[in-house]
Protein backbone atom coordinates (compact mmCIF):
# COMPACT_ATOMS: atom_id res chain seq x y z
CA UNK A 1 0.00 0.00 0.00
CA UNK A 2 1.38 3.47 -0.40
CA UNK A 3 2.03 5.17 2.21
CA UNK A 4 3.07 2.67 4.40
CA UNK A 5 6.58 2.47 5.88
CA UNK A 6 6.95 -1.59 5.59
CA UNK A 7 4.80 -4.03 3.69
CA UNK A 8 2.97 -7.34 4.92
CA UNK A 9 6.45 -9.74 5.58
CA UNK A 10 9.03 -6.99 5.14
CA UNK A 11 8.52 -5.82 8.99
CA UNK A 12 10.80 -8.05 11.86
CA UNK A 13 7.20 -8.27 13.75
CA UNK A 14 4.69 -10.85 12.66
CA UNK A 15 2.56 -10.80 9.78
CA UNK A 16 -0.20 -10.30 12.43
CA UNK A 17 1.32 -8.10 14.52
CA UNK A 18 2.17 -5.82 10.90
CA UNK A 19 -1.66 -5.81 10.49
CA UNK A 20 -2.43 -5.05 13.73
CA UNK A 21 -0.50 -2.02 13.66
CA UNK A 22 -1.94 -0.89 10.72
CA UNK A 23 -6.12 -1.48 11.83
CA UNK A 24 -4.46 0.72 14.83
CA UNK A 25 -3.18 3.51 13.28
CA UNK A 26 -6.41 3.34 10.78
CA UNK A 27 -9.10 3.42 13.53
CA UNK A 28 -7.02 5.89 15.49
CA UNK A 29 -6.74 8.44 12.31
CA UNK A 30 -10.90 7.76 12.29
CA UNK A 31 -10.82 8.80 15.90
CA UNK A 32 -8.84 11.38 16.46
CA UNK A 33 -11.09 14.36 15.57
CA UNK A 34 -13.85 12.33 18.29
CA UNK A 35 -11.29 12.55 21.14
CA UNK A 36 -9.30 15.67 22.77
CA UNK A 37 -5.71 14.81 23.51
CA UNK A 38 -3.65 11.48 22.31
CA UNK A 39 -4.24 8.21 20.61
CA UNK A 40 -2.81 5.71 23.41
CA UNK A 41 -1.61 2.40 21.95
CA UNK A 42 0.49 -0.27 23.81
CA UNK A 43 3.29 -2.42 22.90
CA UNK A 44 2.29 -6.24 23.12
CA UNK A 45 2.99 -7.44 26.71
CA UNK A 46 4.96 -10.50 25.01
CA UNK A 47 7.57 -8.07 24.38
CA UNK A 48 7.87 -7.34 28.00
CA UNK A 49 11.29 -8.76 28.75
CA UNK A 50 12.82 -8.01 25.33
CA UNK A 51 13.84 -4.38 25.78
CA UNK A 52 14.94 -4.41 21.64
CA UNK A 53 11.44 -6.04 21.10
CA UNK A 54 9.91 -3.36 22.68
CA UNK A 55 11.54 -0.48 20.85
CA UNK A 56 11.13 -1.96 17.28
CA UNK A 57 7.59 -2.31 17.99
CA UNK A 58 7.10 1.11 19.42
CA UNK A 59 8.74 2.43 16.36
CA UNK A 60 6.59 0.68 14.37
CA UNK A 61 3.93 2.08 15.80
CA UNK A 62 5.49 5.70 15.21
CA UNK A 63 5.90 4.53 11.24
CA UNK A 64 2.03 3.58 10.74
CA UNK A 65 1.01 6.97 12.86
CA UNK A 66 2.84 9.28 11.09
CA UNK A 67 1.99 7.25 7.70
CA UNK A 68 -2.10 8.04 8.76
CA UNK A 69 -0.86 11.78 9.71
CA UNK A 70 -1.30 11.20 13.65
CA UNK A 71 1.06 13.56 15.23
CA UNK A 72 0.04 12.67 19.01
CA UNK A 73 -0.09 9.43 20.51
CA UNK A 74 1.44 7.69 23.47
CA UNK A 75 2.66 4.40 23.29
CA UNK A 76 3.52 3.00 27.25
CA UNK A 77 5.77 0.20 27.49
CA UNK A 78 4.03 -3.17 28.70
CA UNK A 79 2.75 -3.99 31.86
CA UNK A 80 5.30 -6.61 33.44
CA UNK A 81 4.41 -9.06 36.55
CA UNK A 82 7.61 -11.20 38.01
CA UNK A 83 8.47 -13.53 35.46
CA UNK A 84 8.78 -17.31 36.42
CA UNK A 85 11.53 -18.98 38.32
Amino acid sequence: MVGYPYRLGESPLKTSDTVSLRQTARFAKNIVPLISGRVLAQVSPRFGYDQKAVEDHARAYKKAFNAEGISEYVIPPPPKGRPDK
